[in-house]
């Protein structure tokens, strides 16, 4: 790890032509007092542009046609395809309770005591199941380590900020839910840790601090579009943030 860590690649390159610019200092300016947090919840890009009437109607004529494609066996819409589109979504589904907060992923931590070898490579390792002190850096070496390892858990640009009263604004009020499900707000309090109910989910005031990166996309298959599997590489790249964000949230507690 010390020698990814001070490898010259962690550092993030940018064209000659890109000027850096102070934190906030944006070449658009914006008017901080003007900027609200935006309501996910409340928000589809779907509809926002059709009437619900128009909506549902174009959501049924989209189904149907996606049922007889499959039973006529048009090429490139086979049930196949459609189950590989869909597969790109599994893994949001299966991890969102454990994305928010690492404490989540303490039910996995190894248990004290010896442990058989097979279970041990089942269960994960921290300071404190280890007894051992907890690792700590400058905030330069501190960087360069979370560059590391966003990268290895499948990150690609890492940058890093500071959540303020201007930058909360840039946090959602309320995360998207699907249909059906009650809006979930995110609220900030003066907590020790993160926390989630069924209602909201609460970001400690104490938590300063900001990690950002960006997941890679493929293209191949938008070429291809319309077809029944087109979207994976979109499903897929959602699923990579969720995986992204547990290994880190693993590596960080």
């Amino acid at each position: 790890m010390d020698e990814m860590s001070s490898s010259s690649s962690v550092a993030e390159k940018r064209p000659w032509w890109i000027k850096e610019r102070d934190y906030l200092d944006m070449t658009t300016e914006v008017d901080w007092n003007m900027k609200k947090r935006f309501n996910n919840w409340s928000y589809s890009n779907f509809m926002a542009h059709l009437t619900e009437e128009h909506a549902i109607q174009r959501l049924k004529a989209s189904d149907d046609l996606a049922r007889e494609n499959v039973l006529n066996k048009k090429p490139g819409y086979d049930l196949r395809d459609f189950m590989a589109s869909s597969s790109g979504w599994s893994v949001v589904h299966a991890l969102g309770n454990i994305t928010f907060s690492a404490d989540a992923l303490a039910a996995a931590d190894m248990p004290p005591g010896q442990v058989p070898p097979i279970v041990r490579y089942l269960l994960l390792a921290t300071n404190k199941t280890m007894d051992v002190p907890r690792w700590e850096g400058t905030p330069e070496e501190n960087a360069s380590m979370i560059r590391s390892i966003v990268r290895m858990a499948g990150g690609s640009t890492v940058g890093f900020g500071k959540l303020d009263e201007q930058t909360k604004k840039l946090v959602w009020e309320a995360e998207f839910n699907p249909p059906g499900l009650p809006e979930k707000r995110i609220f900030f309090e003066d907590v020790d840790k993160p926390y989630e109910t069924d209602s909201k989910k609460v970001i400690p005031n104490k938590c300063t601090n900001v990690i950002t990166t960006v997941i890679r996309e493929e293209s191949g298959l938008q070429r291809y579009a319309p077809n029944g599997m087109n979207a994976f590489y979109v499903h897929k790249a959602y699923s990579q943030t969720a995986i992204t964000s547990v290994r880190i949230n693993t590596f960080l507690r």
